[in-house]
């Protein structure tokens, strides 16, 4: 078997398109960064099943910046393209990104505050078109939060009090790809709420809560155009006693729905804080809630952790709870359901952590630090062939008395890792 692997070469050219190998075992895990000092994100899926990651290249030693950096992959996860800015122009980071109806793929490069730009590239890696500037406006400390096919969104506080005074106000802005205004409403991302937006949709589609402290859970989705609203649902309390919800990592489903989590707190007994349960939900394409179902139900641990939807199926991560269960042999967990709710099997995946290019070297040190392979899950990702956790291995750290554990990024690796589907 082999792990396909990828390795950014640093040389005078923007673009490298030499992608190298390495000999595993393991045909589930695909390794990205082999060993390199790279930070990377997944960002959104092209048409034909490619990916677009984004991130930067980080040496993560005194006196060096980092420089920011987007890697296209192709549908079998094997390197298209990369571009690197390598300092040339002080960007340090490459964040978030989306793909235009004519193909084009958007990308925000920054040294923020200083820099925010968007920049332009075809689907073959050339730059399409000049960069747009997104930097605030003098007085402004607006932030870019989202990309999409037909618009961005931008958040800002808003003075609502006196001597200056922000306070929890926050005001939204839509504008369309031609640099446009479109809309601005009252809210952080939610209109009259807090919350996020459904990613990977052209479709505005937002989700949290209408109150910051208290109050019901919330999805609505919203015109582009203009920022109106074309539906919401404030789903009821599921516990008795509940004075408190909100949406939490929300996902669109194959079949136009949403699915993800409902947290609802209630006060404690003794009055004195809230006690919190999960649900994980699902909605129609119209808003409308279908079925709630308690976490504490679900043989997945009670754990909230990521989900998505493929080929008719839910399919979520297991947590553990202990920290170094993985590295003490421990496999992955998932469970899949169909899409009424009703759990079809959970899969176990076992990876050795000899198999990760970090193994090589990391853990001999002999400094007093406690080190161990540990492995995590940022976002599972439908693929043609499956579905595919974007992970991040690392040689985490703690004292042996301490409390909790450290994740260096330079000792990280970045990983795909294939879920077998029931």
């Amino acid at each position: 078997m082999i792990i396909k692997r990828v390795m950014a070469a640093i040389c005078t050219l923007l673009f490298c398109f030499i992608p190298l190998t390495c000999p595993a075992e393991n045909e589930d895990l695909f390794q990205l960064s082999c060993g390199q000092s790279e930070r990377l994100e997944y960002r959104c899926t092209l048409p034909d099943g490619g990916l677009i990651l984004t991130g930067a290249d980080d040496p993560f030693e005194p006196g060096k910046d980092a420089c920011a950096k987007v890697m296209c992959l192709n549908a079998d996860r094997t390197i298209r393209w990369e571009y690197t800015d390598f300092n040339r122009n002080g960007y340090t980071a490459a964040e978030l990104a989306t793909v235009l109806p004519d193909g084009t793929i958007a990308v925000v490069f920054e040294d923020y505050p200083e820099k925010i730009f968007v920049k332009f590239f075809t689907p073959e890696g050339k730059l399409a078109r000049k960069k747009m500037n997104l930097k605030p406006k003098r007085g402004e400390t607006g932030q870019v939060y989202a990309l999409a096919p037909s618009f961005f969104m931008v958040f800002d506080s808003v003075d609502r009090g006196p001597d200056g005074y922000f306070g929890y106000d926050y005001e939204t802005v839509l504008y369309n790809w031609s640099g446009r205004e479109t809309a601005r409403y009252n809210g952080l991302i939610v209109r009259d709420g807090y919350g996020f937006l459904v990613s990977e949709s052209d479709a505005l589609v937002t989700y949290g809560k209408e109150e910051l402290f208290g109050g019901h859970a919330k999805i609505m989705r919203l015109d582009e155009t203009n920022g109106s609203i074309l539906w919401e649902t404030e789903p009821d309390y599921q516990l008795p006693g509940a004075d408190q919800a909100e949406l939490i990592h929300i996902v669109q489903a194959e079949d136009g729905g949403y699915i993800g989590w409902l947290r609802e707190g209630r006060p404690s007994v003794d009055g004195l804080s809230s006690e919190y349960s999960y649900f994980l939900v699902r909605f129609d394409a119209d808003g409308r809630l279908l079925w709630a179902k308690n976490s504490e139900s679900l043989n997945c641990n009670g754990s909230v952790m990521n989900l998505c939807t493929y080929n008719g199926k839910i399919v979520m991560e297991c947590g553990e709870a202990d920290d170094e269960s993985w590295s003490k042999g421990s496999p992955l967990r998932f469970l899949w359901m169909d899409l009424d709710g009703n759990e079809t099997g959970t899969v176990e995946l076992s990876l050795k952590p000899e198999d990760f290019w970090m193994m090589q070297d990391s853990l001999p040190e002999n400094d007093g630090i406690y080190r161990f392979p540990w492995i995590g899950i940022n976002q599972l990702i439908p693929m043609a062939d499956g579905v595919w956790a974007f992970a991040t291995f690392y040689i985490a750290e703690k004292e042996e008395a301490g409390q909790g554990i450290g994740l260096p990024l330079e000792k990280s690796e970045i990983v795909m890792i294939r879920i077998p589907e029931i």
